[in-house]
């Protein structure tokens, strides 16, 4: 790699493969999460659509102000599904890479779970869940879709949706909540409910990707907005932020293990 500064003239970088491409990366602007191959740290997720939420709520957040992934450092690895999240956080550990795995608070989340933690390639630490407590005995089972604003949510599957459904009619939010009603003491997640709601109105099967990707190309630019809208915005995504709190400092602590 050539570089040319104005101090020190033409420098040749005999070794730009060092700390995974790093000097290569900056040169030409490239987010450590366009390749798991190349990043500082590795996040890995349950399927494309989390890593479009996760990446795009990530710079909104950052223009924001508030806790965030910095995309610079660390890559985002979209599993096919829970179980699959296995092998690349293996491959992380084997390659010291520093990993963190998102995994959702359902049933397959727990097998993969315990997958990850039978033959100790990963430590607890390392394994974040989406899950929170509810009032008496049930824990709600949570994805990510469960963390959002409902309301732009629903919004960004009916646009979505409408587009490519034919004879498609927009979920209303009372719909939705009714779907979602407690079963045995906590409320299914939401695309669980809508996936219900697809299935009784023969819809076919709910493309996750295509509402994350309406969703993220529908959120607002925060430089557009005013300083009370912004604080709002803020608070509507204050559960994200929450979630890439923690994420971030489980990296951190991974890459301590690591020697980094």
């Amino acid at each position: 790699m050539i570089e040319k500064e104005r101090r020190q003239g033409t420098t040749v970088n005999n070794k730009p493969h060092a700390n995974r491409w790093k000097a290569i990366r900056s040169a030409v602007g490239l987010l450590a999460a366009d390749s798991f191959l190349i990043g500082d740290s590795c996040l890995v997720v349950e399927g494309v659509s989390d890593h479009i939420y996760i990446a795009g709520l990530s710079r909104l957040l950052a223009q924001l102000g508030e806790p965030h992934l910095d995309l610079n450092e660390t890559a985002l690895i979209p599993a096919p599904s829970a179980s699959e999240t296995v092998a690349p956080a293996r491959f992380c550990q084997a390659e010291r890479i520093p990993v963190v795995v998102l995994l959702d608070g359902d049933n397959q989340g727990n097998q993969a779970e315990a997958s990850l933690l039978r033959d100790r390639y990963i430590r607890p630490e390392q394994i974040v869940r989406i899950e929170q407590p509810t009032p008496g005995p049930a824990r709600k089972t949570r994805a990510i879709e469960d963390l959002l604003p409902p309301d732009i949510f629903l919004a960004a599957l009916n646009a979505a949706c409408s587009n490519h459904i034919k004879g498609f009619s927009p979920l209303t939010s009372a719909e939705v909540a009714s779907a979602q009603k407690p079963l045995q003491g906590a409320s299914i997640p939401i695309v669980n409910a809508i996936q219900k709601i697809f299935s009784e109105k023969k819809y076919g099967d709910l493309d996750k990707r295509l509402v994350a990707e309406q969703f993220i190309n529908d959120l607002p630019d925060p430089d557009d907005l005013s300083e009370e809208e912004q604080d709002q915005l803020t608070k509507r995504f204050s559960e994200v932020g929450k979630l890439f709190e923690i994420i971030t400092t489980r990296l951190r602590e991974a890459t301590r293990w690591e020697g980094r």
